[in-house]
């Protein structure tokens, strides 16, 4: 039988042993990077097929209105209207994203089109604050 003044006793390793659970939990769902999609044996077409060019910003500025709309806000907002560091910073962040474990399983071919995919989101939101990631970091 529990009394009144164990209480604080029992609190605490409740609490404990929930945090040690949510911890064990999400720490196994984390795997690491396996070696084998990266080094794998490719196919004739897939060895021959350049791969993609990392776009340019002044492409997006005619595209469509998603683009152009990044285009505003990282350009122009973020960067005052310099392209050159724009590109800079754009070239810079796209590479940073394609190194990190989440993108280190895909092909070559997906890789490229989806951390550019993902970096336009990322930079749009923190441009609508007038800042720069890069900018930032480089401060």
């Amino acid at each position: 039988m529990i009394r009144f003044a164990d209480g604080w006793v029992l609190v605490p390793g409740l609490v404990g042993g929930l945090a040690g659970h949510i911890i064990a939990a999400r720490i196994s769902r984390t795997g690491g990077t396996s070696s084998a999609g990266p080094f794998s044996r490719r196919s004739w077409k897939q060895r021959l097929t350049p791969p993609p060019v990392l776009h340019w910003l002044g492409d997006y500025f005619h595209g469509q209105d998603s683009d152009v709309h990044f285009v505003e806000c990282f350009v122009r907002v973020a960067h005052k209207n310099d392209w050159l560091v724009a590109q800079d910073h754009w070239e810079t962040t796209v590479t940073e994203v394609m190194r990190t474990a989440e993108f280190s399983e895909l092909g070559r071919l997906e890789n490229l089109p989806k951390a550019q995919s993902l970096c336009k989101i990322v930079l749009r939101i923190v441009a609508l604050t007038g800042k720069c990631v890069v900018c930032e970091a480089r401060k």
